[in-house]
């Protein structure tokens, strides 16, 4: 027979979930939650204090729904989970079991968590994810039913040392606690993106979407009309319209370039002839000093048409005065 405090926890570890690593572990539900004022225990743990007391998901105000779960090895588990059926503000119903829910957590001198969502309709839903935190740094005795005539302070949480408040962008929050011993005690809340960085993920990743609707690849519902396409997309087509145009003009070239090279030799052929012909014509010609050969004329003429045939040589060019 089992001792009555053994089965309850039994039934305990049953239906939650267990991640432990040296001193570090965390008891939660199957959905990964350790849900605010539970007294089952749930919770983060190290050194038999509870730095988390609550740990909780919410997508747009509903908690989500269970699909799978595995736990590979003792510091590592990946939580599948999915959304109920809900209506967005305009009145769209979104179907059950058709935006996934990924929480994917490990345990190395720390607790972390990375939460991915993926939307399979065929239109945008607007997401609000809410994480719901807190932290009483109770002793594992006291959460079990050994209450403590006294306890510590719970302190204010704070944001890179100063007072929280909602408008903070700091990826830091702290949970603070000052024990009996007066040994400050905080759990600190370190998130990978801040505000702006999100909220700017999150801008391309509706553009990427809008653009992929307005080209054809998502589909879109019968009887809407697909999206313009974005500022960017529309720049980025130009420039490839451009680059295309520009990539023809060069092909053109290198077909006429023969052509235009025979073309080329066949003009300096006939300057060529004219300017020999010019320098023929104006040998011998007669000065107020006496009869010099004219200077050559290295220039070429300015409006030169080709003659029908050489001409002939004026009268007296060549004679010797007697």
């Amino acid at each position: 027979m089992l001792d009555a405090d053994l089965e309850s926890d039994i039934i305990l570890c049953m239906e939650g979930l267990v991640l432990s690593e040296n001193r570090i572990f965390l008891l939660c539900d199957n959905l990964g939650d350790v849900p605010a004022g539970d007294t089952r225990g749930f919770g983060m743990y190290y050194l038999d204090t509870r730095f988390l007391s609550a740990l909780q998901l919410e997508i747009n105000g509903f908690r989500p729904e269970l699909l799978t779960s595995s736990a590979e090895h003792n510091y590592l588990s990946n939580i599948q989970l999915t959304n109920p059926a809900f209506l967005l503000p305009d009145g769209k119903p979104v179907a059950p079991q058709t935006i996934s829910i990924r929480r994917n957590r490990f345990i190395d001198g720390a607790l972390e968590e990375r939460i991915g969502l993926f939307n399979y309709n065929r239109f945008p839903i607007p997401i609000e994810l809410t994480l719901i935190y807190s932290a009483d740094f109770r002793d594992m005795f006291d959460v079990r039913g050994y209450y403590r005539a006294e306890r510590g302070e719970v302190l204010d949480p704070t944001c890179d040392g100063q007072p929280f408040s909602p408008q903070s962008t700091s990826d830091i929050i702290s949970l603070n606690y000052l024990g009996r011993d007066g040994v400050p005690r905080r759990t600190d809340l370190t998130f990978e993106q801040e505000v702006e960085e999100a909220t700017a993920i999150i801008a391309r990743a509706r553009g990427l979407v809008q653009d992929q609707m307005a080209l054809g690849y998502i589909a879109m519902p019968e009887g809407s009309r697909a999206p313009a396409p974005t500022r960017q997309a529309a720049k980025a087509a130009a420039k490839a319209a451009g680059d295309y145009a520009g990539e023809l003009a060069d092909k053109a070239v290198d077909k006429i370039g023969p052509a235009a090279d025979k073309l080329a030799a066949a003009t300096q052929a006939a300057i060529d002839k004219a300017a020999g012909a010019f320098r023929r014509a104006t040998a011998g010609m007669k000065k107020d000093d006496g009869v010099e050969d004219a200077e050559v004329v290295s220039e070429e003429p300015p409006e030169w048409r080709p003659p029908a045939a050489d001409p002939e040589p004026p009268a007296g060019a060549g004679s010797k005065d007697e």
